[in-house]
C-alpha cells in the first residue's frame, strides 16, 4: 500500500492501525505517516477504564518510544481529550502541551458545539501547535 501511495500524483496521509498486534513501532516509520496507539484514550489524568487508558499512563507508555518517529512520521497517542472528563482546566495546557512534545495528531475530541472560550483558546495555542 505504500509503495501504491508513493506513485500518486498527490500527497497522502497513511495512517496505521492494528490494536497492537503487530509492533508497529519497529516498522511503521518505514512505512506510514502515523501508526495507532493501541489503546483508547479515556478523559481522566490516570489510571484506566477497561481498554482505554487516561492522559499519564499513556504519556509514560510514549517515553519508551520517543525514538521511534521522525520528521515525516509520528505515533498517534490519541484525542486530545481538552474539557471531556476528569482533567481540570489547568490539566488541559499540559495535556496539549505533552501531545504537542510527543508529536501526536492534535486532533480534538471535544465537542466544539458550546465551547467555552477557555477551552478554545487552549486548543488554539499556535506556539505549542507550531511546535508539534
Amino acid at each position: 500500500m505504500r509503495d501504491v501511495l508513493l506513485h500518486r500524483d498527490r500527497t497522502t496521509e497513511y495512517s496505521l492501525s492494528t490494536w497492537g498486534q503487530v509492533h508497529l513501532e519497529e516498522w511503521s516509520n518505514a512505512t506510514g505517516h502515523s501508526w495507532r496507539k493501541w489503546v483508547d484514550i479515556y478523559p481522566q489524568w490516570t489510571g484506566q477504564y477497561e481498554w482505554s487508558w487516561g492522559v499519564m499512563p499513556i504519556l509514560n507508555d510514549a517515553s519508551c518510544f520517543w525514538d521511534s518517529t521522525n520528521f515525516w512520521s509520528h505515533r498517534d497517542w490519541g484525542l486530545l481529550e481538552i474539557s471531556n472528563g476528569e482533567p481540570m482546566l489547568e490539566d488541559s495546557y499540559s495535556h496539549l502541551a505533552f501531545w504537542a512534545a510527543i508529536k501526536s495528531p492534535l486532533v480534538i475530541g471535544t465537542k466544539l458545539e458550546g465551547i467555552k472560550r477557555e477551552i478554545l483558546e487552549i486548543l488554539m495555542n499556535r506556539k505549542l501547535i507550531t511546535f508539534n
